[in-house]
């Protein structure tokens, strides 16, 4: 009994350290997909006539777990259902979460004049005059910059429209002289023309929503890198796209940083995938790996052997048009992964950022263009210039890592015998030419060919461990595109109900349970002391 008074503080200290760490329960305590509500999405596996599906199912299992949630925070469950059949399963985020992914999504929205082209604007342009108005009011509360551009391009338009109104009853009044119809004809043509520029004034002020969103899911990682004796640590990927769109966009700026500071709020309370479409996003990411010869630009001299006469149209339409919509028969753009792994000083770094053009030509004999941020390769797209599973059925039979001949880790893979059967014919007849080694259709490396490669190769970059790995991982399982549909076969919606039901029980029955070991301790203990 000597220390009954210091146990007694010990174990209110230790209830208090328990409650401080619960709460608030609602950002503590992280609920299922039985309690919170989930998505259940079924895929088939393709199952090869020599193949175990005891063995690929697992297998495939495995490497979309390590891709969609490698540290299990999402509680994603992946499971076998029948003979060829996953499951997949997701809880669906916190109200809170939700309410912080709206409130970002209505800053964004205030930035709405940038999801209008030209079509649009012209649907606007034509509305009654109070429902025009109302419309520009809503589009111009960006900044003072947009709206007056808007209201001149309004202006502009409705001059232009009194005036071809004008001439069209003037040239059916017979009575009215040729000249004059000439002139008003001049006029109407002139207000035509001050009405494109006036709009093409108001479009340019414009950014796009997804541009910004892209910028804001870049990665923050620095990258450190020597000048001479100096240590500079370049701005990090998401820093240096945000600061291009304050730059490119002045009068948005205090609205872009209204939607940054609600993206990183959202982003900081966010515990699991917002909804299915991220997660078929993550399971379309297959791991495909593939090769290219490299178009060589015009500008490379003796050293460009294998350039394309359209390389100048396909570098204007990618910049126009963007990559999906720029391309030839023979040829396509591909997105480089990583553009840090590119430059090794701050001269190189800055060259690259001013003309990405000149400098990848000059320093690797690439077509590069840059477009929205990111950087693009131009590849050859024809059978006897490629490496890919929808030529031929191969696969990587073993990937695991290694070193570059700098000495930095990278990663090195070894074919089957029908991938080294065909990477050796497209090598050999490629030498000293340039072949980009493609993982999800997006340039790793693309190293110049100084021999015949067949069985074995490797994959050079800057990369991290955590990097390495999750190549490895995905290289290893082989090519889940030829495995996995496409699609979904279904995809059902969780109802919270029974996980609740089952929560309301237990949190009764602990309450009875506490009534009736209270009263019946009170009664026994009680009743014994007061007999002593």
């Amino acid at each position: 009994m000597r220390h009954y008074g210091r146990n007694i503080i010990i174990a209110f200290a230790l209830i208090l350290l328990a409650l401080w760490q619960a709460f608030p329960p609602s950002e503590r305590i992280g609920l299922g997909k039985d309690l919170r509500g989930g998505a259940s999405l079924i895929y088939s596996v393709e199952i090869g006539s020599t193949e175990s599906a005891g063995e690929v199912i697992p297998q495939v299992i495995e490497v979309l777990k390590n891709r969609i949630d490698p540290d299990g925070l999402f509680e994603i469950s992946i499971v076998r259902q029948g003979q060829d059949r996953l499951e997949i399963t997701m809880p669906l985020p916190s109200e809170k979460v939700s309410q912080l992914k709206a409130a970002f999504e209505e800053e964004l929205a205030k930035l709405s004049v940038t999801s209008i082209d030209e079509n649009e604007f012209e649907r606007i342009m034509r509305l009654p005059q109070d429902e025009r108005d109302a419309k520009l009011a809503e589009l111009g509360q960006v900044s003072e910059t947009v709206n007056n551009a808007l209201r001149e391009a309004a202006s502009a338009f409705t001059e232009a429209q009194q005036l071809r109104q004008q001439l069209i009853l003037f040239e059916q009044n017979v009575d009215i002289a040729d000249e004059i119809k000439d002139d008003l004809a001049i006029k109407a043509a002139e207000a035509e023309i001050r009405y494109e520029v006036a709009r093409d004034a108001a479009l340019a002020t414009a950014i796009s929503r997804e541009e910004v969103k892209r910028a804001l899911e870049r990665s923050t990682e620095q990258k450190i890198i020597r000048d001479g004796d100096d240590v500079i640590t370049l701005d990090s990927p998401r820093k240096r796209a945000l600061d291009g769109i304050r730059q490119q966009y002045p009068e948005i700026e205090d609205q872009l940083n209204r939607v940054i500071e609600a993206y990183d709020e959202y982003s900081a309370n966010r515990k699991s995938l917002d909804d299915t479409s991220d997660l078929k996003r993550l399971v379309q990411a297959s791991g495909v790996l593939s090769f290219r010869i490299t178009v060589d630009p015009q500008s490379g001299g003796a050293g460009s052997v294998v350039t394309h006469p359209d390389e100048q149209r396909l570098r204007e339409q990618l910049i126009e048009k963007g990559p999906k919509q720029a391309g030839a028969r023979d040829a396509r753009w591909f997105k480089i992964n990583k553009a840090d792994s590119w430059y090794k000083s701050v001269q190189d770094y800055d060259r690259m950022i001013a003309d990405p053009a000149s400098y990848f030509a000059s320093n690797y004999n690439y077509v590069v263009e840059e477009y929205n941020g990111d950087y693009y390769m131009l590849c050859w797209d024809t059978r006897d210039m490629r490496m890919t599973n929808d030529d031929a059925r191969w696969k990587v039979s073993r990937a695991y890592q290694t070193s570059d001949q700098l000495g930095r880790p990278a990663i090195g893979f070894e074919m089957d015998p029908a991938g080294a059967a065909r990477l050796g014919e497209l090598t050999g007849n490629n030498e000293q030419n340039n072949m980009a080694v493609l993982l999800d259709d997006e340039v790793y490396t693309a190293p110049n060919l100084n021999a015949r490669i067949t069985n074995r190769g490797i994959i050079e970059g800057d990369f991290s461990i955590e990097e390495i790995n999750y190549i490895i991982r995905v290289l290893g399982a082989g090519s889940l595109q030829a495995k996995l549909s496409p699609e979904p076969l279904s995809e059902n919606t969780i109802a919270p109900d029974l996980g609740k039901d089952n929560l309301d029980a237990g949190v009764d029955a602990g309450k009875w349970a506490l009534i009736i070991v209270s009263g019946f301790m009170l009664v026994y203990y009680m009743g014994y002391g007061f007999v002593a």
